[in-house]
């Protein structure tokens, strides 16, 4: 049995070796290249790199393919090469001779190709170089210049030579006459060379500086100049077509039909090639500013590396990796097929394999001895590679205890193993879990969702209600307090172990992926195995929360983004993806990643392209209101790194927009002005400005701009000005009519007073000059006679005559009070009230103060005012009391008068309510006329009246 096993395992053992290659992928016709035959790979000074082919040109940013062809300007397509000048443009040298240069987003032709391609003959141009408006060429048989005016000068070289010609530092050009070299020219000296065929063909040459010296290729020799001679140092495996040299100093060589070679050193001893390409034709090798290798060839397009640190292994069959395990002597592998594989962790070659017969679910390594678990079975594996089979139950997870005993689960069942894979106790939990994880006295057991914490003595200590609804996959310790959960779903949670509170990290909260596949710490690093390839991050930074992180994705070298193992070495860490293992040194994680630049592609105003400054950090956008339609297409310069987050905004207030898929769209902008700034991350955590704020101004339309306003708002104001001012004249006016009126009627109410007191004058002298007296008269006669006949009805005709007499008096005195004139307003109207006062019960109190008046305008207005108040209050108020308050200034007469009767109704659109008789509008036109003022007052308390007369006014009138 023993020597059957042993032939059993032999056979099983791969002895062949793999050797470790890279991963990268081709760039063909499907990825958007217009040719497989690629004659050159060129990277601009912005960072694009361009392809020349048989069918166009190709610029690349990282992500999209923008080809130029015949419609593009470009008259031939097919292109042999480039050369970017003093002045950035980009120049094409195609199979006809004539140049095109690419400036400001447009092919351009040369303006003097006409003069160049008459001058070449169908010779090839070989080489160019373009400086101050001046070209230099060389072709098939010899040199030219071309100055800035097209003048055009030529010089052959000799027969039988290849020629060098430097035009300045690093810059050369090289032309040959004959197809059967012999001579090397070299400034000015000939050196020969001995060739290893006289084929009659057209020989191959190209030259490179390398490490100081001048490298000239012939066919598939290659020599060296040192500035006194000419050296063959090595040959190659084919004709070479191109040399080139990388960023790290190598030389690069590459072949007809035979790929490249690297060469390390000028012993040329240290050569290095690239499986994949040995039976290419490459044209050209560039390494770009990110450090990613690019091999142009004739068949199969161009083949790109992201880099040479990262070797990559493929899996021998196309199963699915299910298990790994790293061990200090080889890395274990299982995968659904049931095969344990175990790869050499320095060569990376397979050392052995075998088949377990089932899906293996877990490795677990512990004292020198393999654990290995099927869906049907579990195995202990020895150094020897000695199987035994310790349990028949399916277990879902491994882990291993503070005292090196192991405990698994599967099912609803927790089983604990001594080393010697002997069952020590199981126990039924109720739940069937998918992993456990031991952790110093805690296991670590995880359900379909959510966290269980038991015991190494089985009891449930926990199942954080926090956690409930996560899909847990994998449980880290980071330090005695924290732990780090990766789920699938919901990124990565780090948990306080006693609160059970955590912080989460995923695409929404400051990280870029949300499932978290494998998790390994290694060398103070932690390593993530997401859904977008691998994060490492610093363990104590992370800790801190001021944490960054690099990210390795396919752009980078990965066969896959997709990581779900890894496996630790001392120089490396092994990563398992889909598509194969990708073995990154430690030293790789330390490569910053560089942002890559920012360029605008194009800038649309309402759907019609528009052109900013070269400089876009200067330009700014000045449109009017009917172009409120914008949108600008922009892009990054990587190659390893196009996962890149975009974010915008209008204004330093408003909030942060996310721009997926590289373009912003500002639609119906309204009129002002905005600053549009556009952030970008590579991290989601740290963002930076990679526009400055671009100005945008809107225009309003002309009815809505500032001096519209100002024109508007000055016109109303002069409208306004206008209408009131008109309004002011109209005012004035009908014032100044209502003055002028106002001044007829008070000359018509004087000189109706006055009229009024001639008329009562002329009527009280006429009555007492003319019917007094006669009365008088009459009486005397009427009381002689009746004396004479000595009648008893005698004395009462005289009683009436007397009565009728005193009536007139009283009438008299009425219409022209006496002595007004003569003894002034005071004394007449004291006399006045003495007579009231004996004829009627009301008690009339009057006060006067001040010197006599003797203006006979104001006495007469004055006395007749007080007599029409008197009349009033007798007859109409019902008072008891009336105050009569008579103040005499020099420029001024003051009258008070006030009754305790049953006052007068008053009306808001007149100063009195004239109800009572034509009394109370007479006291107001007498006072007017004689340019006085009156304030009237009335309650049920009586009423109250203060007249304010000027003497001086009234004396000038």
């Amino acid at each position: 049995m023993v020597k059957v096993f042993s032939l059993l395992w032999m056979w099983l053992i791969v002895c062949s070796c793999l050797a470790q290659s890279f991963a990268g992928h081709a760039i063909s016709v499907s990825e958007g290249l217009p040719s497989s035959e690629v004659y050159e790979v060129f990277q601009d000074s912005k960072g694009f790199i361009w392809f020349a082919t048989d069918n166009g040109v190709a610029k690349f940013d990282g992500k999209q393919m923008q080809n130029f062809h015949i419609q593009d300007g470009l008259k031939d397509p097919v292109v042999f090469g480039f050369f970017e000048d003093d002045q950035k443009r980009i120049w094409f040298r195609t199979f006809s001779g004539q140049l095109f240069y690419y400036e400001k987003e447009i092919i351009r032709p040369y303006q003097w190709n006409n003069k160049l391609t008459a001058l070449l003959q169908r010779n090839l141009l070989t080489a160019i170089y373009s400086k101050d408006n001046q070209l230099w060429f060389s072709a098939e048989k010899f040199f030219g210049k071309v100055d800035s005016v097209g003048n055009i000068f030529k010089e052959p070289v000799d027969k039988a030579d290849l020629t060098y010609k430097v035009i300045e530092k690093n810059c050369f050009l090289v032309a040959s006459d004959n197809i059967r070299m012999r001579f090397v020219k070299i400034n000015s000296q000939r050196f020969p060379i001995h060739l290893t065929s006289d084929v009659q063909e057209q020989k191959i040459h190209c030259v490179q500086f390398w490490k100081g010296k001048l490298y000239l290729a012939i066919d598939s020799m290659l020599f060296v100049f040192d500035g006194k001679s000419l050296i063959h140092v090595f040959t190659g495996k084919g004709n070479i077509l191109t040399l080139s040299v990388d960023k790290t100093d190598y030389l690069w060589i590459g072949y007809r039909d035979k790929g490249v070679t690297r060469v390390e050193d000028t012993t040329f001893k240290k050569l290095w090639s690239i499986a994949y390409l040995s039976t290419r034709s490459v044209t050209k090798i560039l390494q770009d500013h990110e450090g990613g290798f690019w091999f142009s060839s004739l068949e199969k397009g161009v083949y790109y590396i992201p880099n040479l640190d990262i070797s990559y292994i493929p899996y021998t069959d196309e199963s699915k990796t299910t298990a790994v395990l790293s061990t200090p002597q080889v890395i274990l592998t299982g995968n659904q097929t049931g095969i344990l594989s175990a790869y050499d962790p320095m060569s990376g070659n397979i050392r052995w394999q075998q088949p377990l017969g089932t899906y293996i679910n877990n490795l677990f390594y512990t004292n020198a001895k393999v654990w290995a678990s099927t869906l049907q079975s579990t195995f202990l594996i020895d150094s020897v590679l000695h199987y035994k089979k310790i349990y028949d139950v399916y277990v879902a997870g491994l882990t291993k205890d503070r005292k090196d005993n192991v405990w698994a689960t599967g099912f609803v069942r927790i089983t604990q193993f001594d080393q010697q894979g002997n069952c020590l106790f199981f126990q039924n939990v109720g739940h069937s879990y998918r992993k456990i994880i031991a952790d110093d006295t805690l296991l670590y057991l995880l359900p379909r969702l959510g966290l269980h914490v038991y015991t190494t003595g089985l009891s449930l200590v926990s199942a954080p209600p926090q956690l409930a609804g996560f899909k847990i996959i994998n449980v880290t310790s980071l330090n005695d307090s924290v732990l780090l959960l990766g789920t699938v779903g919901s990124g990565f949670l780090l948990v306080d172990k006693k609160s059970w509170n955590y912080r989460q990290f995923d695409v929404n909260h400051s990280f870029i992926a949300n499932n978290i596949y494998a998790v390994l710490k290694a060398k103070s690093l932690l390593w993530l195995g997401t859904e977008k390839g691998i994060i490492t991050m610093n363990i104590s930074s992370l800790l801190k929360g001021n944490f960054t992180f690099n990210n390795i994705t396919q752009s980078n070298g990965l066969p896959s983004n997709r990581i779900a193992f890894f496996a630790e070495t001392p120089q490396s860490v092994w990563a398992f993806s889909d598509g194969g293992i990708s073995i990154i040194p430690y030293t790789f994680t330390h490569k910053k990643a560089k942002f890559p630049p920012f360029y605008l592609k194009q800038l649309q105003v309402n759907n019609h392209s528009v052109s900013l400054h070269a400089d876009s950090q200067h330009s700014e956008i000045d449109l009017p209101y009917t172009e409120n339609n914008i949108k600008l297409d922009f892009g990054y310069i990587s190659f390893t790194n196009q996962t890149i987050l975009t974010r915008y905004r209008l204004d330093g207030k408003s909030r942060w927009i996310s721009s997926p898929d590289r373009s912003i769209q500002l639609t119906s902008l309204a009129p002002g002005e905005y600053y549009l700034e556009i952030e970008s991350s590579i991290d989601n955590i740290h963002w930076q400005n990679v526009f400055i704020p671009l100005p945008i101004h809107i225009h309003p339309p002309w009815w809505q701009r500032w001096y519209v306003w100002l024109s508007a708002f000055a016109l109303s104001l002069l409208l306004i000005y206008i209408y009131y001012y008109n309004r002011l004249l109209i005012y004035k006016q009908r014032h100044l009519y209502l003055k002028t009126i106002n001044a007829h009627q008070q000359k018509l109410i004087q000189v109706e007073i006055e009229t009024q007191e001639k008329e009562r004058n002329r009527i009280a002298k006429e009555l007492h000059d003319g019917v007094s007296t006669t009365l008088s008269a009459i009486r005397l006669l009427v009381r002689q006679f009746i004396q004479s006949k000595d009648d008893s009805v005698a004395s009462q005709i005289e009683e009436q005559f007397q009565y009728t007499i005193e009536e007139l008096k009283a009438i008299i005195y009425a219409l022209t009070p006496a002595g007004l004139d003569r003894y002034g307003l005071t004394s007449v109207v004291r006399e006045y009230v003495d007579r009231l006062n004996k004829a009627t019960p009301i008690k009339i109190d009057l006060t006067v103060y001040g010197t006599q008046s003797y203006t006979p305008a104001i006495n007469i207005q004055v006395f007749r005012v007080i007599q029409e108040l008197l009349a009033n209050s007798v007859k109409h108020s019902q008072a008891e009391n009336i105050t009569i308050h008579l103040n005499l200034f020099e420029d001024l007469l003051n009258l008070v008068y006030e009754d305790d009767g049953t006052g007068i109704l008053t009306d808001e659109n007149s100063s009195i309510q004239k109800q009572q008789g034509f009394g109370l509008g007479n006291i107001e036109s007498r006072i007017r006329a004689i340019h006085g003022t009156i304030q009237f007052e009335s309650s049920h308390l009586g009423v109250s009246y203060m007249i304010d007369i000027p003497i001086l006014v009234n004396l000038h009138d």
